[in-house]
């Protein structure tokens, strides 16, 4: 299988960039940042706990993907 775009691995990225926003605000507590999503949401949430240290807590539900696509993927962004 080919895939010829690697959009759904971008989002995470941009993703980080909302929480540095967040952590801006002065009712929002660092230590307590978290995220969910279900299913490309799902699959975002494990690519911003990759991407963002300062993400304490992940729940994502039917965050599934092609996991060989994903390694493979990664390696290119970083």
């Amino acid at each position: 299988m080919r895939y010829k775009t690697l959009w759904p691995y971008l989002s995470p990225f941009e993703l980080k960039r909302r929480s540095c926003h967040a952590l801006f605000r002065p009712d929002v507590d660092a230590n307590r940042i978290g995220s969910t999503g279900i299913s490309l949401g799902g699959m975002h949430t494990w690519f911003l706990g990759l991407a963002d240290s300062r993400v304490r807590v992940l729940a994502p539900a039917i965050g599934v993907q092609v996991s060989d696509l994903s390694v493979r993927a990664m390696k290119l962004l970083w």
